[in-house]
């Protein structure tokens, strides 16, 4: 487990950039904290680090966001990156229509997903945990826990 902490969106962003370089060709990441922690912020992150321009949003309502990775050494790693936040989820069957899991199960694609203790029994056993959580006395600081990097 490696431990962060942030004092900014920006410097949460950074953390996941640099996540993002480590990440290899069909890796899951989950991001667990409380509503505003900053689950999102993070993912833009990885977006960023994997090279992608587009602007991120949360998928809160469509459920599922997914962007095609450019050419060069991240095509090597993986052909697409998706955004899953179960936030409005109450239970499994909801994803019935969304093809959850074969989502999970491609190749060559690397998936975060936010809000992933409602479906964790769906979850790889080798996915890459994110806990992020508030610290201190400021509402922008924040600690970040990533377990299962190699």
């Amino acid at each position: 487990m490696t431990t962060y902490l942030s004092s900014s969106a920006k410097q949460t962003r950074a953390v996941a950039s640099a996540l993002a370089k480590k990440l290899k060709r069909s890796a899951v990441v989950t991001l667990s904290g409380e509503l505003g922690s900053g689950k999102t912020q993070f993912v833009k992150g990885l977006a960023r680090g994997l090279g992608i321009k587009q602007t991120i949003t949360s998928p809160t309502f469509i459920l599922l966001r997914s962007y095609r990775l450019g050419g060069g050494k991240k095509r090597q790693r993986a052909t697409f990156f998706s955004h899953l936040d179960l936030y409005r989820i109450k239970k499994t069957s909801d994803l019935d229509n969304l093809g959850l899991t074969e989502i999970l199960n491609r190749k060559n694609h690397i998936i975060a997903i936010e809000w992933p203790e409602k479906i964790k029994k769906l979850l790889p056993k080798n996915h890459i945990r994110v806990f992020i959580d508030h610290y201190g006395n400021a509402s922008n600081q924040r600690r970040i826990k990533i377990v299962g990097v190699s």
